[in-house]
Parts: C-alpha cells; sequence; structure tokens
C-alpha cells in the first residue's frame, strides 16, 4: 500500500527506517499540524509530498496513514483520518480513555477500515524469540512474570519533555504499553489489577539541549506498583516509575515451574533474550527466531504493525496489532492509574485473543 505519515516528532525517522527500509512500502506523503516542519522533515528524509493533515486525508493516492501526532491528539486525528477514507495505524495510546477507545473503533467499523495500534514491537525478534520458547514448554507453565519500567529520562533529551508528566503522561501511559502488550502476546489477557501510586517530585527539572535550567510541573503519578491477575493463573509483579534512575532489576522476566526467562527492554525490538533451566548453572542465550529483522548493527526501526496490516488485507493473514488488542491494553493502563491502596481488585472487562505467533526462519 502507499503509506501516508501523519506527525514528524522523534519517532518519524525510526518509522521510515521500518516503513519504507524494512518493510519496503512507499511513503508518499508526511504530514504535521505543523507543515513548515513536515516540509523540512519530508525534504530531509526523501518523502515526495508534505502538508496539513488536511493535506493527507485529501491525498487519493495514500491508502494507510500512520499517525504520529502526539498521544493528546490521536483520538481526533484518528477520526479525522477514517472520515476521510483511510486506514490507520496510530501510535499508542490511540485513545484518552477506554470510551473513547470504542467510539473509534466503532468509526472505522462503520467506516469499513482497517485500525491498527501501537504497540508492535512484540512481533520483533526479541519478543517472538520468548514466545517461541514459551510455546516450546521451556520454562514448563508459567505462573508469574515481573515487569519493570525505569525512568526514560526524558527531561534530558527530549525537547518539550512537558507532555510526559501530563494527562496521558507517566510511565504507565508511555512505557506501560510496550510492556503489557507483550505480557499479553506471551501469556495472555489481563484478567484483573490492583496497583497503587505516587509523585516523588512535584516538579522536574529539564536539562535537555536548549531548555537547562526550565521547570514542568508533574501531574500525573510517576511511580506505579502493581499486581496484573492474568490465565494460568498467572501473577505479574509490575512497577513503572519516571523516578527511579538506577537499578539492575531485569525489564522483564517470566518464572515457569521449569525454568525462567529473561527478556530485554520491551521497548525495542532487538536483544537477547535468556533461559535458565531450574537447577541449572548458568543463563543462555536464545537463537533469535527472526534473524532476517536483526540486520547486523541491530539498528531499531518501528513499523512492523503497519507493515503486518498491509500483509493481512493482501493475504488474509492475522492482524496482531489490531484496535481490540489496543482498547485492551488502555483498560489495563487506565486501571493501573485509577486504582489506590484502598480500591482493591478491579476487574479488566475487554478481552482479545492471544494473537498467533510470527513465522520462524
Amino acid at each position: 500500500m502507499n503509506v501516508g505519515v501523519l506527525g514528524a516528532g522523534s519517532v518519524f525517522g525510526a518509522y521510515m527506517r521500518g516503513l519504507r527500509d524494512v518493510a519496503g512500502l512507499p511513503v508518499l506523503r508526511l504530514a504535521s499540524r505543523d507543515p513548515a516542519r513536515a516540509r523540512a522533515a519530508a525534504m530531509a528524509a526523501g518523502v515526495p509530498r508534505w502538508g496539513g493533515v488536511d493535506d493527507v486525508c485529501a491525498d487519493d493516492d495514500v491508502e494507510l496513514v500512520v499517525n504520529l501526532t502526539p498521544p493528546q491528539a490521536h483520538a481526533g486525528t484518528t477520526l479525522r483520518l477514517l472520515e476521510a477514507g483511510k486506514l490507520v495505524f496510530v501510535e499508542k495510546p490511540f485513545a484518552p480513555d477506554v470510551a473513547t477507545a470504542q467510539r473509534i473503533i466503532d468509526a472505522a467499523a462503520s467506516a469499513g477500515r482497517l485500525l491498527g495500534c501501537a504497540p508492535d514491537v512484540f512481533l520483533g525478534p526479541a519478543g517472538q524469540t520468548a514466545r517461541a520458547a514459551l510455546d516450546a514448554g521451556m520454562i514448563g507453565r508459567p505462573f508469574a512474570a515481573t515487569s519493570f519500567v525505569r525512568s526514560s529520562r526524558v527531561e534530558t533529551w527530549h525537547p518539550n519533555p512537558a507532555g510526559y508528566f501530563g494527562p496521558l503522561g507517566g510511565p504507565v501511559l508511555d512505557w506501560g504499553p510496550y510492556h503489557v502488550a507483550l505480557l499479553v502476546s506471551l501469556l495472555g489477557p489481563v484478567r484483573s489489577v490492583m496497583a497503587a501510586g505516587l509523585r516523588a517530585r512535584d516538579e522536574v527539572a529539564v536539562s535537555a539541549p536548549g531548555r537547562t535550567g526550565d521547570v514542568v510541573p508533574v501531574a500525573v503519578d510517576t511511580h506505579v506498583s502493581a499486581v496484573l491477575e492474568l490465565p494460568g493463573p498467572c501473577l505479574v509483579t509490575a512497577m513503572y516509575s519516571f523516578d527511579v534512575w538506577e537499578t539492575t532489576v531485569p525489564h522483564l522476566e517470566v518464572y515457569g515451574t521449569e525454568g525462567t526467562l529473561r527478556l530485554p527492554d520491551p521497548t525495542r525490538l532487538h536483544g537477547t533474550v535468556e533461559f535458565r533451566a531450574r537447577g541449572a548453572d548458568a543463563w543462555t542465550a536464545l537463537p533469535a527466531v527472526m534473524p532476517r529483522l536483526l540486520r547486523g548493527e541491530q539498528r531499531e526501526f518501528r513499523g512492523l504493525g503497519a507493515a503486518e496490516m498491509d500483509g493481512h488485507l493482501a493475504t488474509g493473514g492475522p492482524h496482531r496489532t489490531d484496535a481490540v488488542l489496543g482498547l485492551h491494553v488502555l483498560e489495563v493502563l487506565t486501571a493501573l492509574g485509577e486504582c489506590t491502596m484502598d480500591s482493591g481488585s478491579r476487574k479488566i472487562h475487554s478481552t482479545v485473543a492471544r494473537s498467533a505467533a510470527m513465522e520462524r526462519e
């Protein structure tokens, strides 16, 4: 399909590498709410057309639009794109709440348009290597997992980090989608959650280039501890924090009756998955099941979900990053943000089938 990209922010380059260089999809237009920014970024990336939101909506040559606008704009822009007859793959979270997410899904169904939602990183070599190990029974029956996010230190590198500490920001909605989508892919949907959060700081000093000396207020919990119940039964202990800077805790581990899997950072496609059998003396690095995506230097990219939409329409194969998964992940993370020490367990009403594994090489 011919692709348009809406949004020229920091993740645009990674999507260009994935869409054009890895998946081979032609990117015809780059649009932005700031058309001048779109023009500069398009010329630098070799994208032949640029403009604003109206331009990508009106471009009949563009079939699929990848929506990379800031989270606060995801819902409104996605609805506009669907109304314009576009297929849409939108970055996470694709709505501010579950009710709005369902409204967008209904709009896509009414328009007869496919809707996909990030994160799609679990489709890459690391996530699929872990999935292959679980499917092969290497760790026996999974009964528990840990999921840990430390600070992204966004205030040290992002030119405008305020959104990360406001509504639709914080570690739960920023990094949490990568962890929960991966956990659902590996272990199944979340049934219930318990959580509590706090803010270690009332404001954050910004030291990004050109912003040294600025401060931004903290309007969202920046440290959340939680327990997620999955089928099995399986209990996930999670801690998602922007306040923990240094740690030796692994990003994600899955514990089974016969051993343990240790996974790399779920925000990255690449990285080594390790296995240690119960009673073994050392960890074993597992060979990647999708080596063609390693591409030597293991340069990170995005866009596997959008590429899969193209394949789904062409062949009728699985659509693993559809908006139903996005809604489920959003409900889980919204619940984590709303729970308190006194609220007890909270049932998750949405569900989703555990997606099919990617084809293994």
